[in-house]
C-alpha cells in the first residue's frame, strides 16, 4: 500500500504482502475482492482473479529467471514490459495484482542480468 517492502502476508489467503497492520487495513476494500475469507464477491472479481493468476505466472517466471540468470537481452526491455503488462491486462495496477508484480520485480532485480528488467517493470507499474 505505502510502497514499502512487505514482509507480512494476509493470514487468510497469503496473496497480499503488507509492511504492517495499518497498510493491511487501508488495503482491505481492495483486497477483500480476492481474499478467500468468504462472503459475496462484487461483480468484476472474476476479472481481478484472472489478472492475479496471470501476475502469479509472471512471478513464477521471474523467480525462474532469477535462479538461472537466464533473462532477455536489454535491447528487448520495452517489449518485455509490454508483454508482461499485456499478459496481466488492465488490472495490473490493482493492489493485489500489483503486489504480486512487485514481487516479480524483486526477483528480477536479484538476478545480475535481470536488474534492468525488474527496474523497468517497477517503473511501468508506477
Amino acid at each position: 500500500m505505502c510502497g514499502a517492502a512487505g514482509k507480512s502476508k494476509c493470514g487468510a489467503c497469503g496473496l497480499a504482502y503488507y509492511c504492517g497492520p495499518a497498510c493491511q487495513r487501508a488495503d482491505w476494500p481492495n483486497h477483500r475482492l480476492v481474499c478467500g475469507t468468504g462472503g459475496p464477491r462484487p461483480v468484476g472479481a472474476a476479472a481481478l482473479l484472472e489478472a492475479l493468476e496471470a501476475a502469479q505466472c509472471v512471478l513464477t517466471c521471474a523467480e525462474a529467471m532469477r535462479d538461472s540468470d537466464n533473462v532477455p537481452r536489454p535491447e528487448s526491455l520495452g517489449e518485455y514490459c509490454d508483454a508482461i503488462l499485456g499478459f496481466v491486462g488492465p488490472l495490473a495496477t490493482a493492489q493485489p495484482v500489483r503486489a504480486v508484480l512487485l514481487r516479480a520485480c524483486e526477483a528480477l532485480e536479484a538476478a545480475e542480468r535481470g536488474r534492468v528488467f525488474g527496474e523497468a517493470l517497477r517503473g511501468r507499474l508506477g
